[in-house]
């Protein structure tokens, strides 16, 4: 079993993960962990081992747990593939400032997934919170809202000025598997998927 505190994930690369106890106890880690871990390795009994850390993190009030099991949700990593729940937990880590949530409930309610229905008017509040704090996915997002006028009036310039910010990051390891996330649903994506990983 990958030992605490490794945390899997599926993608193949790498992963960078936070918020989990260093060897003074607290949860602010001196740098990020990287794990390589790839479909090849992690066997289903370690993904659900995964998911219900990140669980008891969660209910412990833990951001990063419950951004994390969000998209174990999200993708059907180590629990069952289920948006409702998915979007709860996104909920509870976005309602403490996490920017990868906020950018995560973009991405919901752009695609109607674990929502009543698809509302371009949050998914433009959740994605500006996240640009604002620099997540490209996000940013890319609110520029693709400005060009088509979902929640937000049009306005190319402003388009162009949030792709333009977009463009000058490099997508994380962990922003493409939110993206990830939007694309696996089987649900087909409102924006092109290959802007959900520019960078």
């Amino acid at each position: 079993y990958l030992s605490d505190p490794v945390r899997a994930c599926t993608d193949v690369g790498a992963a960078t993960v936070s918020g989990i106890s260093d060897d003074d106890g607290d949860s602010d880690n001196d740098g990020p962990i990287v794990v390589h871990v790839t479909h090849n390795y992690v066997s289903p009994e370690e993904l659900a081992a995964t998911a219900r850390e990140y669980r008891e993190a969660a209910q412990r009030g833990d951001p990063q747990g419950a951004y994390n099991l969000g998209v174990c949700y999200l993708n059907g990593e180590g629990v069952e593939h289920n948006d409702n729940e998915a979007v709860r937990w996104l909920q509870q880590a976005a309602a403490a400032n996490l920017p990868l949530a906020q950018a995560g409930l973009g991405n919901c309610f752009a695609n109607g997934r674990g929502v009543p229905a698809k509302d371009w008017g949050e998914a433009f509040r959740w994605w500006s919170l996240a640009a604002d704090q620099g997540v490209a996915i996000a940013q890319t997002g609110v520029g693709n809202c400005y060009a088509n006028g979902f929640g937000v009036e049009k306005d190319f310039v402003q388009a162009a000025l949030w792709w333009n910010k977009a463009s000058e990051k490099v997508v994380s390891d962990e922003e493409a598997r939110l993206g990830k996330a939007v694309v696996n649903g089987g649900i087909p994506c409102a924006v092109d998927p290959y802007f959900l990983f520019a960078g």
